[in-house]
């Protein structure tokens, strides 16, 4: 399984939600900014807890909280999937509804 099949779900249930509530570019840039608000606060919640450690040369981190490690820092990985979704949002609105910038989301 991709990685990152859980975003691509989760862009997919959101996109489809928005298509079927949106009527005018405005309630658009509504949606895609909450939605990416959303995002981001669930990004924050899951790096709740983790620190970085070290084990002789070797760097990995460490979630207080559910006593998970990874060698991978889960910063990176949070971030790496609030881009996909961007980018996923980004080309379903430049496909579906042509040149709204995402500025227009009130991100900027």
């Amino acid at each position: 399984e991709h990685p990152l099949m859980d975003v691509f779900l989760q862009v997919l249930d959101a996109v489809m939600q928005i298509i079927h509530d949106c009527l005018s570019a405005s309630d658009l840039a509504s949606a895609l900014s909450a939605h990416l608000r959303c995002a981001d606060e669930e990004a924050v919640r899951a790096l709740e807890g983790w620190s970085q450690q070290e084990q002789g040369d070797s760097q990995y981190f460490y979630n207080a909280f559910t006593g998970e490690s990874s060698w991978e820092n889960p910063a990176e990985v949070a971030q790496h999937k609030l881009h996909a979704q961007y980018w996923l949002l980004a080309h379903f609105v430049q496909h579906f509804y042509g040149d709204m910038t995402p500025c227009a989301w009130s991100l900027c």
